[in-house]
Formats: structure tokens, C-alpha cells, sequence
């Protein structure tokens, strides 16, 4: 697998549209990841042959991180892109001297809890109907809140 993990650029914000859109229920808007690109956040691209694959956006507060957003394109899923991306996303943040990572995660997201426990990151709560559903007739989904100590 040859990856390359470099800082979106602005003008690469169509395509990190596109993968958000086909992979979420419930996607960012353009106005959300315009305003990750600022001096507290990390917004790394994945590119897989020069081809965007996938994405994370992560903000940091102090001696705290958050990964907001991590993403990859559905035809891509399976092949270690966002284990890849995780891996950086820790390995910036350990850079920075964050001790702790947070993130959210839908309940039914099942590979992505995996993901994370993989890295060591515990189940601190839940947030009840926090996701929209694809069908405003659907019941929201909860987020399941995950914590990570880095150092």
C-alpha cells in the first residue's frame, strides 16, 4: 500500500466533498471543513497513487485533541486507509504534546470501534440521539464517546 498523508489544500475541498458525501449519513457541510483550516487543527488527506482516498480533521485545545472527522472513500474501506489515517492523526498529536484524544463515534459503527480500541482508545460515554438517521421518520443514533491517553 502506497500512501501518502500531506495537509489538504483548499482547492482540494470538492473532492473531500465527494468522499464525505458518499460515505456519511449524515456529512459535513463545505462550511464545516473550510473552517478546519486553521492553525488549531490538523486536516490530513489520504492519497493512495495521487488519488484523494480519505481524510481526518482533528483540533487541538490546550494539551487536548478531538478528531472531528475521519473518512474513507466506501470503495476504498477495507484496505488499511484508515488505520493509516488514525496512526498520523495520533502521531501528530503525540508531536504536539497532546496527552488526550477524544472522538465520537455512531453506535452502529462497528469496524470504526474496533478501529479505535485497536489504538487503545475506552468507551467514556454516550450521547443519546446524537446522530441524525437517513429518514426523518428514523429514531437518531447515540455516539458512543471514546477517549484515548497519549503520553
Amino acid at each position: 500500500m502506497s500512501l501518502v498523508l500531506e495537509p489538504i489544500r483548499f482547492e482540494q475541498l470538492a473532492l473531500v466533498m465527494e468522499i464525505e458525501l458518499a460515505a456519511h449519513k449524515s456529512p459535513w457541510s463545505l462550511n464545516n471543513f473550510s473552517n478546519s483550516f486553521s492553525v488549531k487543527h490538523e486536516f490530513i488527506g489520504a492519497f493512495a497513487n495521487g488519488t484523494l482516498v480519505g481524510y481526518y480533521v482533528s483540533q487541538y485545545v490546550l494539551d487536548e485533541a478531538s478528531l472531528l472527522n475521519i473518512c474513507v472513500q466506501p470503495t476504498q474501506q477495507g484496505k488499511g486507509y484508515g488505520r493509516e489515517l488514525l496512526a498520523d492523526c495520533v502521531a501528530r498529536a503525540i508531536a504536539h504534546d497532546i496527552s488526550q484524544m477524544f472522538l465520537e463515534v455512531r453506535s452502529s459503527n462497528h469496524a470504526a470501534i474496533g478501529l479505535y480500541h485497536s489504538f487503545d482508545f475506552n468507551e467514556i460515554g454516550v450521547r443519546k440521539g446524537y446522530y441524525p438517521n437517513d429518514s426523518k421518520n428514523a429514531p437518531r443514533e447515540d455516539a458512543i464517546m471514546m477517549a484515548a491517553y497519549l503520553g
